[in-house]
């Protein structure tokens, strides 16, 4: 699998930039500074509050996993995808709110996989796996690993959802 993209530094790296702190940052996302200082050090994060960050910052950081993604073979999101019918919207286009476990769940039943399958490919444990796919968000590692896995890039709904409400 490609590389892992350290979200934390690229969200401080964006605050630097824009010359915003991370008090700043915390009260337009409604986190606690210290909280949210803790979490910018980690190199994954939760994909509601990425999305909100990036909301925030006026910044698509959903794009950098997205590039890091594209290979031979990867299915991307009907707003990507000029080929397909106007008629063949997925949720990615139709919300600004995504249920990522909703479209897990859907991508893994057009493939005709189950979630013990995409634990074992995941190394996850079925359970917790289960009720992850059952929540609105979900790490954006553990994305990474499912958008590569199931050949589908979930990254690029964030995308599209920010740009509907940017």
């Amino acid at each position: 699998m490609s590389e892992k993209i350290n979200i934390g530094a690229l969200i401080r790296n964006k605050l630097d930039e824009n010359q915003r702190s991370i008090s700043w940052l915390g009260q337009k996302v409604h986190r606690e500074k210290s909280a949210l200082a803790k979490m910018l050090k980690k190199y994954s994060i939760d994909t509601k509050l990425l999305f909100n960050i990036s909301h925030a910052l006026q910044f698509d950081f959903f794009y950098c996993y997205s590039k890091n993604l594209i290979f031979p073979g990867m299915k991307y999101p009907y707003c990507f995808n000029h080929a397909e019918s106007e008629h063949q919207k997925t949720a990615c286009e139709t919300q600004t709110e995504i249920d990522i476990g909703a479209l897990i769940r859907e991508k893994l039943t057009e493939n005709q996989r189950s979630v013990s399958w995409l634990a074992q490919k995941t190394g996850s444990n079925r359970g917790s796996l289960g009720r992850l796919l059952k929540k609105d968000s979900t790490d954006t590692n553990l994305l990474f690993d499912i958008s590569t896995i199931l050949r589908f890039d979930f990254f690029l709904c964030y995308s599209e959802s920010l740009r509907n409400i940017n």
